[in-house]
């Protein structure tokens, strides 16, 4: 019986050791939290997702003792399910946030407490991102004292210009570089109308004149901007450069220079055909053309517009939010200072896994390696690399060569902040009246930027006529006011 006895307390202290080592000899833990970080699609086919989370929380669980799941959701519909996720109260942690999403933005949720104040978690756990974010961009994410918003590492210049194909311009012996207007556009435009049937001369073009001014971002869409030099704010129409770039493209319209579908054409998309001699650049890095050829698979060049490069509070509002609600901040903010200490972890949230999304080019094993998409693998995995964190430790790519990230960090320290700064307007005697503007624009942005109109000083007055009964005036008027009493 004694020794009936003395066997069971063997294997119950055998058991128990082996508990106790498990508890406490390196096992994995099961009680680790696991953070929802919400965040736009980029692309269709993210394959990779899986693999790139389980590769970061093996880090993130070692040095914050956390992982994350990316909830990725498609960035049409982005802005509307965020705003539930938001008015629900639930209980997340990291979103991506900005300012083209008005409804989720900074500026929206920061008067209402949405997002958490990170003043103290910045200086206990952010401090490699402290020593990397733009210094200028802090107090545009500060609203009352309390910092809300971890900006981007971004491009903060407005630089942007006309992407042209390159077997096009070669083609046609087209001097692109002496490209600076409009008009100066319009010869090859009419030789590709004439000798490419199955080519459409322009897609989503843009102005030359961007960088005297800058959008007021208020409500009422484009028709109130910002005058930098004369700091003041001015209907659209009331700038004859304005009028006359409308009025060149509704000749290239009625000369049918832009495509039939203009009014309801997808640009991201149609870029991607190769049907287009000439597109608009949404901000370019390069003027070589590598950005575009990485986003739409043929050979192109860029030509910039010159302009000064003014800085909106908009491009300092861009980057992650933690929520109010999270049950994690502190780790939520040593996931996010991760990010942006360890090279490693931001190249592999941008870029994937090695040999299933990429492969090196050269310098493996170095710090800054340069890689490239592995063949038959091109886009399993991309996510938004200027948003999620330190861009300018990024690996050398096609998507953004070193040469290039260097450049635009050069910039980016020269780049002028816009004289708006960031004045906090006050628009809540002004909802009805942008209500209406914004309501306006809606419905003529597409007409003018394609000059889709069959008579345009007709619809040009017609326009006019709306606004003024909007109440444009009063906008323009109350906003000019309080310019001055807060500047």
């Amino acid at each position: 019986m004694k020794q009936n006895i003395k066997k069971i307390m063997s294997v119950i202290l055998a058991a128990a050791a082996v508990t106790g080592c498990l508890a406490g000899c390196g096992a994995p833990k099961d009680d680790v939290p696991t953070l929802t970080w919400y965040m736009p699609k980029p692309i269709d086919n993210m394959a990779s997702q899986e693999l790139v989370e389980e590769e970061v929380n093996k880090t993130f669980e070692k040095e914050c003792g956390a992982k994350i799941k990316l909830v990725l959701i498609d960035e049409a519909s982005y802005a509307e399910k965020m705003n539930v996720v938001l008015n629900s109260g639930e209980n997340f942690d990291i979103m991506m946030t900005n300012p083209w999403y008005p409804a989720i933005s900074y500026d929206t949720n920061a008067p209402k407490g949405t997002f958490a104040d990170l003043t103290e978690l910045v200086e206990k756990y952010g401090q490699d991102i402290k020593a990397k974010v733009d210094p200028r961009a802090w107090e545009y994410v500060t609203y009352d004292g309390k910092i809300q918003l971890i900006p981007s590492q971004s491009k903060i210049y407005g630089e942007i210009g006309w992407v042209f194909k390159k077997d096009l311009v070669e083609k046609y012996n087209f001097d692109y570089t002496k490209v600076k207007t409009l008009r100066d556009l319009e010869p090859y435009l009419e030789t590709i109308k004439n000798n490419e049937p199955g080519v459409t001369p322009v897609l989503d073009i843009v102005s030359p004149n961007w960088g005297e001014t800058s959008a007021a971002s208020l409500g009422g869409g484009s028709l109130v901007e910002f005058d930098e030099e004369q700091e003041k704010f001015f209907y659209l129409l009331d700038d004859e450069r304005n009028v006359e770039d409308y009025k060149i493209r509704n000749e290239w319209y009625k000369k049918g220079y832009f495509p039939k579908d203009a009014l309801t054409v997808n640009e991201a998309e149609a870029k991607k055909t190769g049907n287009y001699a000439v597109v608009r650049d949404p901000g370019a890095i390069t003027a070589d053309g590598s950005k575009e050829k990485a986003a739409y698979g043929y050979d192109c060049v860029d030509q910039l517009i010159p302009s000064h490069a003014r800085v909106s509070s908009n491009e300092f509002r861009m980057g992650q939010a933690i929520s109010a609600n999270s049950k994690y901040p502190e780790l939520a903010m040593k996931v996010l200072n991760q990010i942006w200490k360890n090279p490693y972890i931001s190249n592999t949230l941008a870029y994937g896994i090695k040999d299933i999304d990429y492969v090196y080019k050269s310098g493996e094993g170095t710090d800054n390696p340069s890689v490239i998409p592995k063949e038959g693998a091109d886009r399993t995995w991309a996510i938004w690399h200027n948003y999620i964190g330190p861009l300018f430790d990024q690996w050398d790519s096609t998507w953004n060569s070193k040469e290039a990230l260097n450049e635009m960090q050069e910039k980016n320290k020269t780049a002028e902040i816009s004289k708006l700064g960031n004045i906090q307007f006050d628009t809540s005697s002004l909802t009805s009246e942008l209500a209406a503007l914004s309501e306006i624009w809606t419905s003529a942005e597409k007409v003018l930027q394609y000059g889709a109109m069959n008579d345009f000083d007709s619809y040009l007055a017609e326009l006019d006529a709306k606004c003024e009964q909007a109440g444009i005036q009063s906008v323009i008027d109350e906003l000019n006011k309080q310019y001055q009493e807060k500047k």
